[in-house]
């Protein structure tokens, strides 16, 4: 039983981490950051240690245990493929924002961002292990309170329509899930994950509050227009926590909830589904040829991508559905990492301009290519996964998503080589932001070779 508990206790060192930043002196910017830093990286050394004892006693599959029990409440701690996969990236994404931070003097470099920061991690990881569907709901919805303070650290004035559409839209989705949930616990009289699988429950009103709920947070057609504003007005590193780690709790809850539960639904009614995952891939790909801020075009394009990857949840593959919202993870993150290495934002400018060293213009490119599935790329697995998803539905359907994914990668590509490399500019990058992105750059390659790993 220490195995499982080990694992589970991740979630608190950044919690003591958040209380010891709160404790300090907010003008000391350094140490804080420095601190910041020392407790995601211990976190990340627990989790992977412990993660090492539990693989040692070759236990593997689907785990469940006791965590915290009181007269009222019990905390049940999810141990299986999702968890495995997700609580180490969100310890790697925090990390890289804190290391991100380092040298940076910014606006959301104070004390409040970073205890934002690391409350959120702890909720986050705290959201991928439980296995009660009510404490699932309270941790997914409560960590976007972070999310909020840290979207309101930089620039409240700037940032109030990207706030104000977060949470019209957070709200909304968070009603219908919770009108879901209690149904399915009105009708079960259970709490319980595992126990709600083996009892089973089917109910289509309750799976259309359920996909309309959850297709906000993906998000569908024509609910995503608020992710590109809000990507466009917050900093870097929210826009790297929001769609590396928040978008992906509509893929928990996908895994947790719609395919275990209603997988006769899925199978029953996957042609509509499959148009809705289809259909706001070509409005999204359409709204990202007009777009000239990065920051803009790279919001639609990982909602390409995240639609892409619901499509592999029609077919039951669980795995590979976590394979590809994982390398939408690190694609997406080392996008928007390399946006705000740039001199200008603008794409017509930076035609004008040029990238400044040779370098940056690497980096471009490297993030280009993991951007449009290039071979050796995480993404190019993910893409043969969601097309031989599609074609186990229908050849048409292989042939609607193939058409899509090479319509959008032959736009990226024709925009990847019209921004020149002016090598009379020349631009240093931090180390710190060198090894933020390179560890990225890293970790794509190695899904995109060693694909097994994740799969």
């Amino acid at each position: 039983m220490l195995r499982f508990q080990l694992i589970s206790i991740t979630n608190l060192f950044p919690i003591i981490g958040s209380i010891f930043i709160m404790l300090m002196n907010k003008k000391l910017k350094n140490n804080i950051k420095i601190v910041a830093l020392w407790i995601t990286l211990f976190t990340g050394l627990f989790y992977f240690v412990s993660l090492y004892i539990h693989l040692q006693q070759r236990i593997f599959g689907q785990k469940e245990f006791v965590m915290l029990r009181t007269h009222s409440i019990e905390f049940n701690v999810f141990v299986d493929s999702v968890s495995l996969v997700f609580v180490p990236l969100i310890i790697l994404i925090c990390f890289l924002v804190v290391l991100w931070l380092q040298k940076k003097d910014t606006p959301q470099n104070d004390k409040k961002f970073f205890v934002s920061l690391l409350a959120f991690e702890s909720l986050a990881i705290s959201a991928f292990m439980t296995s009660d569907i009510f404490l699932l709901f309270i941790f997914i919805e409560s960590s976007l309170i972070p999310l909020y303070i840290m979207l309101n650290s930089s620039n409240a004035g700037r940032n109030f329509e990207a706030i104000l559409n977060f949470i019209i839209y957070s709200a909304v989705s968070a009603m219908l899930i919770l009108v879901a949930i209690i149904m399915i616990y009105i009708e079960t009289g259970i709490s319980s994950l595992t126990e709600i699988y083996q009892l089973g429950f089917s109910d289509k009103l309750a799976f259309l509050l359920l996909f309309l709920g959850i297709g906000m947070k993906i998000p569908v057609w024509p609910f995503y227009h608020w992710l590109p504003i809000v990507h466009v007005k917050s900093s870097t590193c929210c826009s790297i926590v929001l769609a590396a780690i928040v978008l992906k709790y509509s893929a928990l809850l996908i895994n947790r909830l719609i395919m275990p539960i209603f997988d006769n639904l899925l199978i029953t009614h996957f042609n509509i589904l499959f148009f809705v995952f289809s259909f706001s891939m070509l409005c999204a790909f359409c709204q990202s040829i007009f777009q000239d801020d990065l920051k803009k075009f790279f919001a639609y394009f990982s909602i390409i991508h995240m639609n892409m990857a619901c499509i592999i949840p029609l077919t039951n593959q669980s795995t590979q559905f976590i394979y590809s919202i994982l390398s939408h993870s690190l694609v997406v993150s080392l996008l928007f990492f390399s946006v705000a290495l740039y001199k200008t934002r603008s794409i017509s400018d930076l035609r004008k301009l040029g990238i400044n060293s040779k370098e940056l213009r690497y980096i471009f490119l490297a993030g280009m290519l993991a951007l449009i599935g290039a071979p050796f790329c995480s993404s190019f697995i993910s893409e043969i996964i969601c097309v031989m998803s599609a074609a186990k539905l229908s050849i048409s359907f292989a042939l609607i998503i193939a058409g899509i994914i090479l319509a959008s990668s032959a736009y990226v590509f024709y925009l990847c080589f019209s921004i020149p490399s002016n090598k009379n500019l020349q631009h240093i990058i931090d180390p710190y932001n060198k090894l933020a992105i390179y560890t990225l750059i890293f970790f794509t390659l190695l899904l995109g070779t060693l694909p097994k790993i994740a799969l």
